[in-house]
């Protein structure tokens, strides 16, 4: 039983700096392949929300390289996940602003009522945002997978379904989407005839 209790806590101690690791190296097989397709400011993939608009360019990229389509999924998926990140700060404020209001109720005196408005104006009250955020976060996830497949597609189309499907599984992402960009990044991108 001991191993396992060692494993486990390795695993959850070595979670953030796994996870941090990734980000860190998804950012840099990201950036590269923006300026290997020569899309400009692609130092955005740093910023957390503007990442998206380069892997919406990269997306847009391919698919005109590839099949002559000119889409906008870079404006996209910008635009959804600026509203599901402002939908998520919302949430956080109303369950923030409702416990320190309880807080605030609870040094004056009264538990009972300090329990009441944590639970009607931070918590519910931030139930209307939660549920908004969820669904655009699966929209978000479906726009993701589509931009990863375009760019799959385009630059491995021999391995395009087992890097996609490496990339969005759970389990394995942290180690998997890093390595899937770094294995694109090393071939040329075709150059479309007009962007």
């Amino acid at each position: 039983m001991e191993p396992l209790v060692l494993l486990l806590s390795f695993l959850i101690t070595m979670s953030p700096f796994a996870s941090c690791a990734s980000w860190v190296a998804t950012r840099f097989a990201l950036g590269g392949i923006a300026r290997d397709c020569e899309i400009r400011h692609s130092w955005l993939t740093w910023i957390p929300v503007a990442d998206y608009w380069i892997l919406g360019g990269i997306s847009d990229h391919c698919r005109m390289a590839a099949r002559g389509q000119k889409k906008s999924a870079r404006v996209v998926l910008l635009i959804l996940r600026s509203i599901q990140a402002l939908l998520w700060a919302a949430f956080f404020w109303c369950v923030i602003g409702g416990i320190l209001d309880a807080f605030t109720v609870l040094e004056k005196g009264a538990p009972d009522r300090a329990a009441d408005l944590m639970i009607s104006y931070g918590i519910l009250d931030g139930l209307w945002w939660l549920f908004p955020a969820l669904v655009l976060g699966v929209v978000v996830f479906v726009r993701k997978v589509m931009a990863l497949y375009d760019l799959y597609a385009t630059f491995t189309p021999e391995k395009r379904i087992g890097y996609l499907l490496l990339s969005v599984c759970p389990v394995v992402n942290l180690i998997a989407l890093p390595l899937c960009l770094h294995r694109c990044r090393e071939d040329r991108p075709p150059q479309p005839e007009t962007l």
